[in-house]
């Protein structure tokens, strides 16, 4: 049987044997949380989204770009151009680039290809001509947009 004096004793000695445990999982002052490479953002304007990078993500993934391009399509009309490499296919089966809307901003949009001659993709529809679109990184891209290869 317990003497009720040593009961209080022994209840302080519990709670100061776990004080130490209760700061375990928070950060110290100095350290900065870590910082996502990806992050995706609703664009208020349209609704849609749009994946930003860190520059560091960036670099990693080797993220490239050129602009669209115009070629003369018969009989007398024009199609604009893009790498083959620039060209995504989401699930449903749409043909997608990735434009850069700013330097570290990226935004998919759907394109109609009118064919595919070597490397490059002629499209009937898409971005403007001089929009730059991703030729390298465009695949990460599309993960970090839709969640794919992210574990849960």
């Amino acid at each position: 049987m317990m003497r009720p004096a040593l009961l209080p004793t022994l209840t302080i000695a519990a709670l100061a044997a776990l004080v130490p445990l209760a700061g375990c999982n928070t950060a110290k002052p100095d350290e900065a949380a870590p910082v996502a490479p990806a992050r995706v953002e609703t664009v208020a304007a349209t609704g849609g989204e749009q994946v930003v990078l860190t520059a560091q993500a960036a670099k990693r993934i080797g993220v490239e770009t050129v602009p669209v391009g115009e070629a003369e399509h018969p009989p007398g009309g024009t199609v604009r151009v893009v790498p083959y490499s620039a060209i995504l296919y989401d699930a449903d089966g749409q043909s997608r680039v990735y434009v850069a809307v700013d330097p570290l901003t990226f935004q998919s949009r759907t394109v109609t290809v009118d064919s595919i001659a070597g490397d490059r993709v002629l499209l009937t529809d898409g971005p403007p001509v001089g929009t730059a679109v991703v030729t390298q990184g465009a695949n990460e891209l599309f993960g970090a947009e839709t969640g794919i290869g992210e574990f849960e």
